[in-house]
């Protein structure tokens, strides 16, 4: 299999300027292609915002009580030569988030193999996203200047190869894929934004509009939802759960949503300009982060995070009890394995990962700069980091061998495909 480093985020220059785009039809169209009605090239500016880990000790912290979780701290030395006995399941698409002009490339890593995505002298890449499967890689291409307002939405697989290339405007962008079919993009609107499903192979198409949505939050900035991690409507594999970020009387929340029934079936208070909903591979819960202790008038910068999962009937269930721990607890990006044994996150901006069989988190004491959430191997035996220590650093942990590699630097993983 083939690592493919990729992301469904963007890499975007940080001369361009925010901007709304205009509202769309809400009509459902067979072909893709978005016909540019906008006045302005420019696109959003999204700044890296550089996290100082708070120092990990490398014994296991003393729990406030009886412990509820099994903490522990692993500091494996970081290696920057891979085991001899080292196989790495797939192939990696890499690229700077940083310096969108980069070259980017589908890499093997186990024989250090390249595959350069084509590009010429004036363009420059933007978002990735790879499918569930690990087959098929979305990629955007825009030009340097942004003399234009489209761009290109290129799909490809694994060798390379475009199979289907049409045209977005410059401020619409790419979250992920549904499944391993449908791409997910974001369309901005005026008032609120459109999620696209988009078939590559087949051409269809379907647009749910956000303020269909009661009580829905999509505006950005401000609570709601992380353009970098997650959705403004974060649908279930099947489309018959929503989850999406809302503002009650209550306060800031979420709103769990039959799709089908079209009813509410959960507001949870959260209180977080950062929820990061994500869905288990089988659709069957729904993971998300919240403070411990919530109220409408609570501090959207308090820090007392725990992971907590949600099914789809509307049960809460507490992940973790890293508040038994530590004072202060705050969660960024996370990600489920494959196999849903494990849950890889940020915590205190360190590397941790939840062992769902075990309810032990283990603490890499491996620092972060809390943009993106870790990538999984398709056989959840391994996890990829980005991190900037210096400069771009590709970080890759082996869960099951217990080992720590530096695989690359000076660019960006961006996501994980199988190998031809």
């Amino acid at each position: 299999m083939l690592l493919l480093i990729v992301s469904c985020s963007q890499a975007i220059p940080l001369t361009r300027k925010t901007e709304l785009a205009p509202s769309i039809s809400l009509s459902q169209r067979a072909s893709f292609t978005i016909t540019p009605s906008i006045t302005s090239s420019s696109s959003p500016t999204i700044t890296p915002i550089l996290v100082t880990p708070t120092p990990v000790n490398t014994k296991t912290p003393t729990p406030s009580s009886t412990p509820r979780m099994q903490l522990e701290i692993n500091c494996t030395k970081k290696s920057s030569v891979l085991p001899k006995n080292a196989k790495i399941s797939g192939l990696a698409v890499m690229h700077s988030w940083i310096y969108a002009g980069d070259p980017a490339y589908i890499w093997n890593i186990e024989t250090d193999n390249k595959i350069k995505l084509p590009q010429n002298n004036n363009e420059q890449f933007l978002g990735f996203a790879v499918s569930t499967d690990g087959k098929w890689l979305a990629y955007e291409k825009s030009r340097k200047d942004q003399s234009i307002d489209t761009k290109q939405l290129i799909i490809t697989g694994n060798d390379g190869t475009p199979i289907k290339v049409t045209t977005l405007l410059i401020k619409d962008f790419i979250y992920g894929w549904l499944d391993q079919n449908h791409l997910l993009i974001n369309k901005h609107g005026e008032l609120h934004n459109t999620l696209i499903l988009w078939n590559p192979f087949s051409g269809e198409r379907q647009e749910f509009y956000a303020g269909d949505y009661p009580n829905i939050y999509d505006f950005y900035p401000g609570p709601g939802w992380d353009l970098i991690n997650t959705l403004p409507l974060a649908f279930d594999p099947t489309l018959s759960r929503l989850v999406y970020s809302a503002v009650l009387d209550e306060g800031w929340g979420i709103i769990l949503w039959d799709v089908q029934a079209r009813s509410q079936l959960l507001f949870l208070l959260v209180n977080e300009s950062q929820s990061w909903p994500k869905w288990s591979p089988d659709g069957s819960q729904v993971l998300i982060k919240k403070p411990v202790n919530v109220s409408k008038s609570y501090s959207t910068y308090a820090t007392n995070d725990e992971l907590y999962s949600i099914s789809r009937d509307g049960a809460v269930t507490r992940l973790t009890y890293l508040t038994d721990y530590y004072h202060n607890v705050d969660i960024g990006p996370y990600s489920w394995s494959p196999d849903m044994r494990y849950i890889a996150f940020w915590q205190n901006g360190f590397f941790a990962l939840l062992d769902l069989i075990s309810h032990k988190v283990t603490n890499y004491c491996i620092s972060f700069t809390n943009l993106f959430a870790p990538i999984w191997s398709m056989d959840s035996k391994q996890v990829v980091l980005w991190t900037i220590d210096g400069n771009e650093q590709i970080i890759l942990i082996d869960v099951k061998d217990n080992y720590v590699v530096k695989i690359a630097e000076d660019t960006a993983a961006r996501g994980w495909m199988v190998s031809p």
